[in-house]
């Protein structure tokens, strides 16, 4: 076991670094001990090692928790599906693995009603499912009521208890990313070990199949993947979009599972979103190829007005990558996990397409008059490892494999940002601590 510096009680702890400095999190465990007995090798990697994020939890302990989730669905027709949560408190410096299922749910469990399509089994095939539309809900959940681990990128917010999230808080996990299940909401509890998952109940009106979640009125585009989200606390509810697609709405969904539709245009390929509650605005930010302009365009909306507005930002576009089509380079804002934060006056990102060697955080800085129509400025923070304080040695910022979603993530009482990259990198598996 590794030991690592004492938590403090009360107060910021002694190891989190100055301003301009990063630093490991003196964990007191080893992640690497705690793989569930039902799963096979190292089951507790893959929430870091798949596309999925993390919440941070204010009520965890007193220093809040930040909890990772998903396994990003079965790797194959033979594998096991992966599902499991791990949490980082901050409070005691302790890793613990939640939400484990009684037993491991066998690959190919997951299937549209129980029914079989011809020629495919579990996830790797599904052309051959029956038409959704006539078919219904697809079993997103086993008789447990464990739900298929897909993706999760930006599509996890944390549920605080007064809203109805669990004693120590709770994650709401957007269930269709990397595959075409519907959209579903599910409730996950980390104070439970064994599972800990419940359905979310929503109603949206406006569409046909009320009990469904649906970014179109088109039934063949409605299945939004790779999800967006915030969390709006003025509001009370979350925000939501899919990728791409010929998609009619982004959604508000409320604490009570009301949803209601909101029109909010742009290319949501590759894009982020952001909400600032100060300035009441719900900005995407645009993926896009290098050659044209939209990766360069903020499509904003004012929640006051109800006025959607679309401005070009300055200085250097940050998360660029090679192409799809091999000829052009395109920019991947949804990787950078992007989020606004408040008493800073920016939004912050991690820029993972840079050198290994130099990764980087980055922040998108509003105008200093007029956010919902004049430019807003692209920009890097200088960062330095906090040596005096972190004997660790990792003096770089990790990579996360796979990039870092919400991996990266605000922690308001430590008044800086946390994340967890790839740790087969290190032995210890800690996170890091990165004050701005």
């Amino acid at each position: 076991m590794y030991v690592g510096r004492t938590a403090p009680s009360v107060g910021i702890p002694a190891w989190v670094p100055p301003s301009g400095y990063f630093a490991d999190v003196p964990m007191v465990n080893n992640l690497a001990a705690l793989s569930p007995s039902i799963y096979p090798g190292n089951a507790y990697i893959a929430p870091f090692i798949d596309w999925n994020g993390s919440v941070f939890l204010r009520d965890y302990s007193a220093l809040g928790g930040q909890m990772f989730i998903g396994a990003g669905h079965e790797t194959s027709t033979t594998s096991a599906n992966l599902q499991l949560s791990v949490i980082c408190d901050f409070s005691t410096l302790m890793w613990s693995v939640q939400n484990v299922p009684a037993q491991s749910n066998a690959a190919c469990t997951f299937q549209l009603n129980g029914i079989s399509p011809s020629g495919t089994t579990g996830y790797t095939n599904l052309a051959g499912w029956p038409d959704l539309t006539s078919s219904g809900m697809p079993g997103t959940c086993t008789t447990d009521g464990t739900p298929y681990g897909g993706h999760n990128y930006m599509g996890v917010q944390e549920i605080p208890t007064s809203w109805g999230g669990g004693p120590k808080g709770s994650l709401l996990l957007f269930a269709t990313a990397g595959s075409e299940w519907y959209n579903q909401l599910f409730k996950v509890d980390p104070s439970q070990a064994i599972g800990g998952y419940t359905p979310m109940s929503t109603t949206q009106a406006a569409n046909a199949k009320p009990t469904k979640i649906s970014f179109s009125d088109s039934d063949s585009e409605r299945r939004g993947t790779y999800p967006m989200s915030c969390m709006d606390e003025v509001r009370q509810g979350y925000w939501f979009a899919p990728k791409g697609g010929s998609y009619s709405y982004t959604l508000f969904v409320h604490r009570t599972g009301t949803i209601t539709q909101h029109a909010l245009a742009g290319n949501n390929q590759s894009a982020g979103m952001i909400l600032c509650p100060g300035y009441d605005l719900l900005i995407k930010i645009d993926g896009g190829q290098e050659t044209n302009a939209s990766h360069r365009r903020l499509t904003i909306y004012n929640m006051t007005t109800g006025v959607t507005t679309t401005s070009q930002t300055l200085g250097t576009v940050p998360a660029l990558t090679d192409g799809y089509d091999a000829v052009h380079n395109f920019h991947m804002p949804d990787t950078l996990g992007m989020q606004w934060i408040e008493e800073l006056g920016y939004a912050v990102g991690i820029d993972m397409m840079t050198d290994p060697a130099n990764v980087t955080i980055v922040k998108l800085t509003p105008p200093a008059t007029n956010p919902a129509t004049n430019q807003w400025t692209w920009s890097t923070v200088p960062l330095s490892h906090w040596s005096a304080g972190d004997p660790s040695g990792f003096n770089k910022l990790r990579i996360c494999t796979n990039t870092a979603w919400s991996k990266l993530r605000w922690i308001p009482t430590l008044h800086a940002l946390a994340i967890t990259c790839d740790i087969t990198q290190s032995a210890v598996a800690n996170p890091q601590i990165i004050k701005l």
